[in-house]
């Protein structure tokens, strides 16, 4: 605008101290300074005010959670309890590899007639999942391993995984099961998925809050299945983005998802690719329910 300036402009600013970073051992090495449960144990103990990070390295191998106390069946027989907690926050459990490490539970076998077939007596959300991580559980960090049921395949809701937490971050991961594998449970909770594979047949992602799912595969089996299942986001629900549907066989049918609740949930599948064009118009109804937002791009 040929409106000159005589003087010199001068900007002064002030950096800050570059931090300083100490390498350290890990915490907790399995198996060499104990089981699974046990490195889950010293975690915990750290208690729910815990401000440091806990870090537990996993060697290949396959690793089963101790059972704890028992509990009723929905044959109302009693049985040992499979699920295990994290109560404490910022722990990172990391695999040496995800083909590798596999840690999973102990449940019963399945004898019991649910309605719908022949199924595990600790099927259900909360009853016999493999982990689940509580409020003060936050800040978790899964790498390089597989988190799987021992419920085995159409016995019912076998979850892997049970999130009330909040920021949990899962990268080059596995979490393997049949139904319901993946809960997100907290309405205000933000869950992060890099990489990795998430395999299931019905509403094996399925929960609360915003979850997003960035590079993930996402490995359907059986027929008829349902991938996204989500209930009341936080804000933005579901996302997926640069996501893979890899068909487990030939046969593979799916749904994209189905509403758990009522004008609430919300699933938004961005650049994924599928092995094949999922069933109908990609969405199916549930229970009544209804999407505030189910869309694909």
């Amino acid at each position: 605008t040929d409106n000159a300036i005589n003087s010199d402009i001068v900007i002064r600013f002030q950096t800050k101290v570059k931090p300083s970073v100490d390498k350290a051992l890990y915490d907790f090495i399995v198996p060499q300074d104990g089981s699974i449960s046990e490195a889950l144990a010293a975690a915990n103990q750290r208690g729910a005010n815990a401000t440091e990070r806990f870090r537990i390295l996993v060697t290949n191998g396959k690793y089963v959670f101790d059972t704890k106390g028992t509990t009723t069946g929905g044959d109302g027989k009693t049985y040992d309890d499979p699920r295990s907690y994290l109560t404490a926050p910022y722990v990172s459990f990391i695999g040496e590899s995800i083909e590798g490490v596999e840690i999973t539970n102990k449940t019963p076998d399945a004898t019991w007639d649910n309605g719908f077939g022949t199924a595990c007596p600790l099927e259900g959300i909360g009853k016999g999942d493999v982990l689940i991580i509580s409020r003060d559980g936050h800040d978790a960090y899964f790498q390089g391993l597989t988190l799987k049921s021992s419920m085995g395949d159409a016995h019912g809701r076998d979850i892997v995984l049970n999130d009330q937490s909040n920021r949990t971050i899962f990268k080059d991961a596995r979490l393997w099961g049949y139904q319901d594998t993946y809960v997100s449970n907290n309405e205000s909770g933000k869950f992060y998925f890099e990489g990795g594979v998430i395999r299931g047949r019905t509403d094996y992602l399925c929960g609360k809050g915003d979850v997003y799912y960035n590079e993930v595969t996402l490995q359907q089996c059986g027929t008829g299945g349902y991938t996204a299942v989500p209930s009341k986001a936080k804000n933005y629900g579901y996302v997926f983005q640069n996501c893979y549907i890899k068909k487990e066989t030939n046969d593979v049918t799916f749904y994209l998802g189905r509403p758990w609740g009522s004008g609430t949930p919300i699933a938004c599948f961005i650049n994924t690719k599928m092995d094949t064009n999922a069933l109908g118009n990609g969405w199916a109804d549930m229970s009544g329910g209804w999407p505030k937002l189910f869309s694909e791009y």
